[in-house]
């Protein structure tokens, strides 16, 4: 496989990163909002709006991933993409969607919900 360009700019590194870049930058909104969530809200409503984000964002950084993400490798093998990495990067956010998927439906009251679906995404990168 050729390498992308000769010059690598950071243009071609996002495009090359763009699912991994959605992902930490959902991770970091989900701890945002977990931490600055109001004591009023009700427990489960704000664990269901941490479980939606968490998912808006895996299923964007997926279709980033099958429809704008180009097949290369940034110079000297730093990053590299090919159709095997793409299935198993989709493989994975595909669990990590099943893993949200399920949190939904759990009818525990937890304190600490956006560290967990932080740590979650934050795995799946």
């Amino acid at each position: 496989m050729e390498s992308l360009i000769h010059t690598t700019t950071y243009g071609d590194i996002l495009r090359l990163t763009g699912p991994e870049w959605i992902l930490v930058m959902t991770a970091l909104v989900v701890l945002a909002a977990s931490f600055i969530r109001s004591s009023s809200s009700p427990e489960s409503s704000s664990t269901r709006t941490l479980t939606w984000i968490s998912l808006a964002g895996t299923v964007l950084a997926g279709g980033v991933l099958l429809f704008n993400q180009p097949l290369g490798m940034v110079k000297g093998d730093v990053f590299f993409v090919s159709e095997a990495t793409r299935w198993v990067k989709l493989g994975i956010l595909l669990l990590s969607v099943l893993s949200l998927w399920l949190h939904l439906g759990t009818e525990k009251r937890l304190n600490h919900q956006g560290e967990f679906h932080a740590l979650l995404l934050f795995a799946v990168v």
